[in-house]
């Protein structure tokens, strides 16, 4: 079974936010609305992934996406979902804080294990399933 962090969009290189109780090591993802970056929990020393709203005084349909975001995969238990660590306040916003499981992007992936950087359709097809069955898993859940 295959681990991804799917991502739409490469990261641009930048500095890193400070956040209290993280060290960051590197920026996964950078959105429309938010960043998402790989550290590791000074307390615990533990791998996580903090995701962060980019805006420095972001709305507050924003920031409420943002809890529901956390209170809805809080008590979820999908294989393949990341589960959530903390909620804490950040700035003017909030930092999501969940497990880091590993996963590379589908991008990384493909560059590392396949020589010309695309996939034989077998494998495509069962990255697919695995997306289709989270996908179900979290439908169930609305």
């Amino acid at each position: 079974m295959w681990t991804f962090l799917v991502m739409t969009q490469p990261a641009k290189p930048t500095t890193f936010p400070n956040i209290s109780g993280y060290v960051i090591s590197e920026r996964l993802y950078t959105g429309a609305h938010t960043t998402v970056y790989r550290g590791i929990e000074t307390a615990s020393q533990r791998s996580v992934i903090l995701k962060v709203l980019l805006q420095a005084f972001p709305s507050v349909d924003d920031l409420v996406c943002f809890r529901n975001q956390y209170a809805i995969t809080q008590n979820l238990n999908i294989p393949g979902v990341a589960r959530p660590i903390a909620l804490a306040p950040w700035q003017n916003g909030y930092v999501l804080v969940t497990e880091d499981f590993g996963g590379l992007s589908l991008r990384q992936y493909t560059r590392a294990h396949y020589a010309k950087g695309s996939m034989p359709v077998i494998d495509v097809l069962g990255i697919a399933l695995q997306l289709t069955d989270i996908l179900r898993n979290l439908s169930q859940h609305s």
